[in-house]
Order: structure tokens, then C-alpha cells, then sequence
């Protein structure tokens, strides 16, 4: 092995090894998770009609100038609490 030959340290493998293993746990959790919500989009219309509500690039634009108008009408109420707190 490398840490034998002395080419990486202990410290590296050790890290390394954990990463791999992280990443791992991490991609089991995500498998998971995705089964769970196609279940649950096959089973529920409601649910998958949101997912593709989401998901269509048509909508996003629509969807970025619904937020940022949002933002934009709760931005003078941030502004309200800040000038009460002075």
C-alpha cells in the first residue's frame, strides 16, 4: 500500500477511508430518499403534479419573478423590524 511505501500518510489514508465511506452513507440516504418519493408520486397525483410543476424549465422563470417579488414586498417589512430595534 501506499502509506507502507511511505508515498501518503496515515492521517490521508485515514481520511480517505472515512470520505469513502461517508460518501457511501451519504448515496444509500439519497436512493432512499428518491424511492420514497417516487412511491409516493405514483401513488399520490397531487404530489407529482408538484414535482413537475417544479421541474419544467417553462416554470422556472415564472417562478424566479413570483420569488423575487415576494422578496421584494417582504423586504420593507425586514426593513420595519430593523428601524423599531434603533
Amino acid at each position: 500500500m501506499a502509506v507502507q511505501r511511505g508515498q501518503i500518510g496515515v492521517p490521508y489514508f485515514g481520511l480517505s477511508i472515512a470520505a469513502t465511506a461517508a460518501r457511501r452513507v451519504v448515496g444509500k440516504a439519497r436512493e432512499q430518499t428518491f424511492s420514497r418519493l417516487l412511491d409516493r408520486a405514483l401513488l399520490n397525483p397531487a404530489i407529482a403534479a408538484a414535482l413537475l410543476k417544479e421541474n419544467n424549465p417553462a416554470n422556472r422563470p415564472a417562478m424566479r419573478r413570483k420569488e423575487q417579488l415576494w422578496l421584494g414586498n417582504e423586504s420593507s417589512t425586514f426593513i420595519d423590524l430593523l428601524e423599531d430595534e434603533e
